[in-house]
């Protein structure tokens, strides 16, 4: 009987983003990388409460931790220790993990990406859809802080990219209108592209409270069932 659960059990697979990208946090809020821990966790908990197996996949510029989806209140432990001791990592470089992971996952499963998704997005797209084409059913929370979606800096300041260390001095006034521009176009094409393949797509907007937020996609997915 055991044997027959986990062969017919639903298989979930977790893939947690943890570049220096995800560090990012509004002044008094949590980090993208905390938020993204908070989802994980969360998630992990609810397919394990209904006797489906879940693992945990971390990655930056290539894939980092595997654990292999398990059923059982021991294994839920392992998960929430390894949530809570992954350190950020290095660049992103996802687009090449999801084709690696899409080949590496046997199995039909649902996989959840928890991400910034902050690399190309064509390259990222391509990845996501080999998701699909494998047949996994794919989920995406596109977590992202207040500051990145509005940009509402207006002193001149130092900003740098958290990823390579690169540092400029300007006013953010002058290019808020580009980057704006730019952040809508890089978001228009994720959405589009998930949407040609079926991948349900979803930002995760830091400054919700996480239990809030989740509540609500699971009961819109709900009502789409």
């Amino acid at each position: 009987v055991k044997q027959y659960e986990e062969e017919t059990s639903l298989r979930c697979h977790i893939l947690r983003d943890k570049s220096n990208s995800m560090t990012y946090g509004s002044v008094g809020g949590v980090s993208k990388l905390e938020y993204a821990s908070f989802l994980a966790a969360s998630l992990a908990y609810l397919v394990a409460f209904q006797h489906d197996a879940v693992g945990l996949i971390t990655l930056d510029d290539q894939v980092r931790d595997m654990v292999p989806p398990r059923q059982g209140a021991g294994h839920l432990k392992v998960l929430m220790e390894h949530l809570e001791a992954v350190e950020p990592g290095g660049e992103t470089s996802l687009g090449a993990s999801f084709h690696q992971l899409a080949e590496m996952i046997k199995r039909r499963s649902v996989v959840i990406i928890i991400s910034d998704l902050f690399d190309d997005p064509e390259e990222i797209v391509s990845g996501l859809k080999h998701f699909s084409h494998r047949r996994h059913d794919v989920i995406v929370f596109q977590t992202l802080d207040p500051d990145e979606l509005t940009f509402p800096f207006d002193d001149v300041s130092r900003i740098e990219d958290m990823e390579t260390g690169r540092e400029i001095t300007s006013d953010p006034r002058l290019f808020r209108s580009s980057y704006l521009e730019e952040l809508g176009r890089f978001l228009d094409t994720i959405r589009e592209g998930c949407l040609e393949s079926q991948i349900d797509h979803v930002v995760a907007e830091t400054g919700t409270p996480f239990d809030s937020f989740l509540g609500a996609y699971l009961a819109r997915r709900q009502q789409l069932v």
